[in-house]
């Protein structure tokens, strides 16, 4: 296995791993959130800043693990 093909597979791996913590930073913070004011019916101010916060951070995560995979090479 060459190296370059070593270098795209962990590239690869990086951002899907990456991306898994989107996902969970995503689910435990904004999901949890939304379903915590369904439950409740209130909709307090601390809610809808944790949700705000890790939908923005999950955003920036995963344009980070997005940006490991532009360094593919050919």
């Amino acid at each position: 296995m060459s190296n370059k093909t070593v270098r795209n597979e962990r590239r690869k791996l990086t951002a899907s791993y990456s991306n898994g913590i989107v996902i969970a930073l995503f689910a435990i913070g904004v999901l949890s959130q939304i379903i915590g004011i369904v439950q409740d019916g209130e909709r307090p101010l601390g809610s809808a800043m944790v949700a705000l916060i890790c939908t923005l951070a999950s955003l920036c995560l995963h344009w980070i693990a997005s940006s490991y995979l532009g360094g593919l090479e050919d």
